[in-house]
């Protein structure tokens, strides 16, 4: 009966022996085809781009620059005062102011501009410049005939006759009057129907 039982533990332990070599060998077996499977694995590579390289820093802005304000003008005929640094204007100079020899001043005019211009004495059509003033030949005439043969002319009325185209032969005293209050002189040359005109 002894005998027996040995037998049979032997026989278990020879049976779990042959177990265990067959794990191993399975386990032997496997890693193999594990290794076999990894280096069959294809090789995935990231497909993330690559990072961009670095942006450079601005360069720093140049340092603003005061600009001085600019200077007053000062006038040539101002001048400064050191001790209160105010401007004082200076005195002005004398002007010379030139006197005309002729006390009237002479404007040129052209004959159809004087043929424009009415008689300054009596309103009638002008001929020209006559004795100083733009006149008529009527009151030319008339103011040489005066000067010529100086009469001794009385006005009926008051003195204030009225003086035009239609009544200049009523009263020979008032037109008299009125060619020298416009300016008409005997000193004048007798220029015709010169284009100078002297306004009176």
């Amino acid at each position: 009966m002894q005998d027996e039982m040995d037998e049979l533990l032997l026989e278990l332990g020879l049976a779990a022996q042959q177990v265990a070599l067959l794990k191993d060998g399975e386990r032997d077996l496997a890693q193999p085809e594990r290794l076999s499977a990894e280096s069959d694995a294809p090789v995935v590579t990231s497909s993330a781009p690559s990072p961009a390289p670095p942006t450079p820093a601005p360069a720093p802005m140049p340092a603003l620059v005061p600009v001085p304000a600019p200077m007053p003008m000062v006038r040539p005929d101002v001048r400064v005062s050191p001790a209160s640094s105010s401007l004082t204007s200076g005195s002005p100079r004398p002007t010379k102011i030139k006197k005309e020899k002729s006390s009237t001043v002479r404007v040129q005019y052209n004959r159809a501009q004087i043929e424009i211009i009415p008689c300054k004495v009596c309103g009638d059509k002008s001929s020209g410049v006559h004795y100083g003033v733009i006149t008529c030949e009527g009151c030319k005439g008339f103011f040489r005939r005066s000067q010529s043969s100086p009469g001794n002319y009385q006005c009926p009325r008051q003195k204030n006759c009225v003086v035009d185209r239609t009544n200049r032969n009523r009263c020979q005293y008032c037109r008299l009057q009125k060619c020298l209050a416009l300016g008409m002189s005997r000193d004048d040359p007798e220029p015709g129907r010169c284009a100078e005109y002297a306004p009176g």
